[in-house]
């Protein structure tokens, strides 16, 4: 029974010894893995920051994007705004030539019917003017002929 004892213990000095040799590399295996989970937890630590600063970056861009779009939009609502001001006054403009264009016709026919009145009106008058010189003339050739005959008149009596 010794010798069963004393190989049941030299069984069990070798289970022992193949433990802790498992056992030491169980430890080690486990030091090994918290190494590698502390360096991938480090790695994404870092990838995580790294991520958030571009998340970050990505957002104030996002922001200048949206200003730059709303003053885009504004800009194109005030050209919208002066073109439409600039059609309206254009077309106001329009309307005035219009009107002047018609008055100017208007005065410029008038302007002919005045020239041809005037006309009548300066023919009529060198008319007059040249029958009042006959005239003229008829009376003084009538108070000629009156005065010679008064004149023959009295010499005769």
């Amino acid at each position: 029974m010794e010798e069963e004892y004393e190989q049941r213990l030299s069984e069990l000095r070798s289970d022992a010894t193949a433990l802790k040799s498992t056992l030491k590399e169980a430890r080690e295996a486990a030091r090994e893995a918290e190494r590698e989970r502390a360096t991938l937890a480090a790695d994404m630590a870092e990838q995580n920051s790294r991520l958030a600063a571009q998340l970050e970056e990505a957002q104030a861009r996002e922001a200048a994007t949206a200003r730059t779009l709303e003053e885009a939009r504004a800009q194109v609502a005030h050209r919208r705004l002066s073109m439409r001001d600039h059609a309206a006054h254009a077309d106001a403009l329009r309307r005035e030539i219009e009107v002047v264009t018609a008055r100017k016709e208007s005065l410029e026919r008038r302007i002919s019917a005045l020239s041809g009145e005037r006309e009548g009106l300066s023919s009529h008058l060198d008319e007059t003017e040249e029958r009042a010189a006959a005239l003229e003339r008829q009376a003084r050739e009538q108070d000629c002929q009156v005065r010679r005959t008064k004149k023959n008149s009295t010499g005769i009596l």
